[in-house]
């Protein structure tokens, strides 16, 4: 988000060396490296987090840019006056808040972690997260509960109790599933 007057509250994931800033008109951009002879994490985030010919229009010409071509090109997802810029962060830190706590903190792991995996691999990886956090907490339940009782949500990422162990298979059943296991069945 950045405001008009070039203060920005966050450029996404660019930051790794604050001495060296480039300033532009309104926002700050901050990159490692302007060259291409010796790339830095910062010039490889941005290639990554912009489309290739703006990523290169940046860190070739230096050109200042102001906070509507930031924008547009991806660098802020959000554009507010300077007045309002730390009411609408706080707004939206309320609005991260009430979402479910586990929730929230495995979608930032698998960004971090899995974000650029092929697509088919990154649905089956979610899909897993989410399995996980409906069978290990009550986030989900409390989801379902609010929303036919038509309220808010009371997300607290606690964990399900653990209900009684399965009770061991009879002798017959234990010898069926040898069986089928044996046969390849399963």
């Amino acid at each position: 988000m950045a405001g008009p007057r070039g203060r920005a509250l966050h450029t996404v994931g660019i930051d790794r060396h604050p001495h060296r800033q480039r300033r532009t008109r309104a926002v700050q951009v901050r990159v490692d490296d302007a060259g291409l002879a010796r790339p830095r994490p910062g010039a490889s985030l941005l290639v990554q987090q912009l489309r290739y010919i703006d990523a290169m229009k940046i860190l070739l010409t230096d050109e200042p840019f102001d906070a509507a071509e930031a924008l547009r090109i991806g660098l802020v997802n959000e554009v507010v006056p300077h007045a309002q810029l730390l009411e609408r962060a706080e707004q939206l830190a309320r609005h991260i808040v009430k979402m479910p706590p586990a929730a929230v903190r495995m979608m930032k792991e698998f960004v971090v972690r899995f974000g650029n995996l092929p697509t088919d691999q990154a649905w089956h990886v979610q899909n897993l997260i989410n399995n996980l956090l409906i069978q290990v907490t009550t986030d989900g339940e409390e989801g379902r509960r609010a929303f036919n009782e038509k309220r808010p949500a009371d997300f607290t990422g606690a964990l399900r109790r653990r209900g009684e162990p399965w009770e061991e298979p009879s002798e017959e059943d234990s010898k069926r599933l040898d069986e089928a296991y044996r046969s390849g069945e399963f």
